[in-house]
Formats: structure tokens, sequence, C-alpha cells
């Protein structure tokens, strides 16, 4: 576990030069959040299983579940920072075509990860394993599904707009 978060450090350095239109800055905050976010969570979870195999009574679902939401919290708070490109973000064909609509896509997803992530992790420290995966699960496909549905309504809206603008006198 701790080589991969490793590789996953060096993979998050290479990835500004393995882009093909060279859209993503190396030096950019988002990039560089993360940069360190992915390995800390690799570096998290490698602990959560240590401490389980040295007899620490950890019920390490419960764990993991913590540390996922704080991974989402931590990526939703840079997540409206990124510049569009091809490997960070709500990569839709729609999100990607469109500036603006990659703004206004990861404006929204970062604030509903940010959101989603808060309330997941009030629930956690209420909630049983047991019922909390399922809470886990539908917080997760919202704020995935949702900021997706949201990239192609203003697809659709745009696309609409530009159609109805070229028929006019």
């Amino acid at each position: 576990i701790p080589l991969l978060g490793l590789g996953m450090y060096v993979l998050m350095l290479a990835i500004p030069w393995m882009d093909p239109k060279h859209r993503i800055d190396p030096g950019q905050k988002g990039v560089k959040a993360f940069r360190l976010i992915i390995p800390a969570m690799m570096t998290g979870m490698f602990g959560i299983v240590c401490l389980s195999w040295l007899g620490y009574p950890i019920n390490t679902s419960s764990a993991v579940y913590l540390l996922l939401c704080v991974l989402f919290l931590a990526m939703g708070n840079f997540m409206a920072t990124m510049k569009p490109n091809y490997f960070i973000g709500i990569r839709t064909p729609w999100t990607l075509e469109s500036p603006e609509n990659w703004r206004r896509t990861h404006r929204l997803g970062g604030k509903l990860w940010v959101f989603g992530s808060l309330v997941m992790i009030v629930l956690w420290l209420f909630l049983p394993v047991g019922v909390y995966f399922w809470v886990f699960m539908a917080g997760v496909l919202t704020m995935s599904l949702v900021p997706v549905g949201y990239s192609l309504v203003l697809y659709l809206r745009d696309k609409r707009t530009a159609e109805g603008s070229r028929f006019k006198v």
C-alpha cells in the first residue's frame, strides 16, 4: 500500500506532461492539492490496515468510510479551482467541450461534494455500519450523478440556444 501511494504521487507529477492538450498547469493550486490528497488517503488506508493487524479494536469498514468522506471533502474543496483537463475532475464530453460548462459544473460539484461529505461525516457518527453503507452509497451516487446531469442540462440548453440563434433573421 505505501508503494501504491508513492506510485500515485509520481503519477500525479507526470499527469501534466501526459495531457494531450497540455491544459494542466503543474503549479495550479488544485493539481498540487490532488497530488497530496491521493497519497495521504493511501497512507491513511495503510494506517487503518496496520492498526487492525496489530490487534487494535478498529472497525476497518467504518474507518474507511470516514477516510473516504474526508477525501471527498478535500477534493470538493479544490474542485472549483480546476481548469478543464482530461485527468482530474468531472470529465464528460460536454464539460471538456465548453470551458463555461466545465466551470459551472465544477462549481456545483465542489459545493455538492463538500456539503455531501459533511452530511455523511455527521451521519457516520450516529449510524451503525450496516445502515451507513447504504447512506454512503446513496451519497456517493448523488455527488457523482448530479454534476454529470447538470453538465448535460447546460450542454443541451446551450445547444438549443445556439440552434435557435441560427434561424433568427
